[in-house]
């Protein structure tokens, strides 16, 4: 119906101007009085339409489409529609805003026990966001608007407050095998990466622009990896990491006594990790690969677990080498950083 206007009200404008020779303010004037009546039957009808409508990506996409009519009248320095344009665009951003805010509001509300999380996929609710934002964000490419990357940037932050609900709230029965049949930290963490993963994907799959919602939602997605890799690795070497990390603030305070109470504990680290450390590395490798939903996120967690594992165990060879750990026998178990280093070589994806 628009388009129709834009062709009709073209030919008018043209024809009234070549017709009674005018220009400027009296042809916007002499177009308005032929077709003030028809502008105000099609407004009319729009604003009837809008009442009843709660397609929130549609009422944006007809906002950009006459933004777009408007800029092919404007090539063709024909602006006697403008008036016309802006009060419709006013209407429709009206409209859209209002029931933005709608599912906006829909969202904080929302009780995390009538959505329940069984398992550890993305949900569906959190699916629907991001599907929502992504299609927002690519409409709003051609002319950009703040307004929305506002509403848009609140809408994320009441989408992340939504999934920690649901995390809270989770009563994880269906998990993958080899995964733990109880909701502790852990596993909480795995739902709140696959979600993010999720998101983030639906956003690189619909637009290459790089927007704050994404930098977001990519700042929480590492810090939740790297949370998981925390906890994945304290679940195999949590006494060495323990170890570790207090006697180097010992270290650090030169606290000789108390470094002395932990060299009792020097020979059981260093043969359990010997004699555990590759077994540990395939079980870690078969948990990151079978907890997500997206074998390249569980790939990545994979390999930052076992570089910080690298690191951990680099760690407690510094720690064992101070003077006071220095002539400790049990230092002759200490596995090679290099086999360390080998044998994680093994797991690294191939794509």
């Amino acid at each position: 119906m628009q388009y129709a206007l834009m062709g009709n009200a073209t030919s008018e404008y043209l024809f009234l101007c070549d017709f009674f020779l005018v220009g400027d303010q009296a042809a916007d004037d002499l177009f308005h009085t032929v077709m003030g009546k028809s502008l105000k039957i099609l407004m009319k009808t729009v604003e009837n339409y809008l009442t009843y409508s709660y397609d929130c990506i549609g009422l944006f996409i007809c906002l950009h489409i006459v933004y777009r009519y408007q800029d092919i009248l404007h090539k063709q320095n024909i602006r006697v529609l403008d008036g016309y344009w802006e009060v419709l665009t006013g209407h429709l951003w009206l409209r859209f805003e209002t029931i933005f805010i709608l599912n906006l509001e829909s969202v904080k509300q929302l009780n995390a026990l009538k959505a329940p999380v069984t398992d550890c996929r993305p949900h569906y609710i959190i699916r629907r966001y991001a599907e929502f934002s992504s299609a927002l964000t690519c409409v709003n490419l051609t002319w950009p608007d703040d307004r929305l990357q506002q509403m848009l940037n609140h809408l994320q932050v009441e989408a992340d407050n939504l999934l920690n609900r649901l995390a809270d709230q989770a009563n994880f029965k269906d998990l993958p095998v080899g995964v733990k049949k109880n909701v502790d930290n852990k596993t909480k963490l795995i739902f709140l990466i696959n979600n993010y993963d999720l998101i983030l994907t639906t956003f690189s799959q619909n637009s290459t622009e790089t927007t704050s919602e994404s930098l977001a939602f990519q700042e929480l997605l590492q810090t939740k990896t790297n949370e998981y890799v925390e906890e994945l690795l304290f679940t195999f070497f949590g006494p060495l990491i323990s170890f570790t990390t207090e006697c180097e603030k010992l270290i650090q305070q030169d606290h000789q006594e108390s470094l002395k109470r932990h060299l009792e504990k020097i020979p059981i680290l260093t043969k359990t990790f010997a004699n555990t450390w590759k077994r540990s590395i395939e079980q870690i490798n078969q948990e990151a690969v079978t907890s997500f939903s997206s074998l390249k996120q569980g790939s990545n967690a994979l390999q930052i677990a076992l570089t910080q594992l690298i690191q951990y165990y680099s760690r407690f060879q510094k720690v064992l080498a101070c003077p006071i750990f220095a002539k400790c026998p049990a230092r002759n178990d200490l596995v090679s950083i290099h086999h360390i280093i080998v044998e994680v070589k093994k797991f690294k994806p191939i794509y």
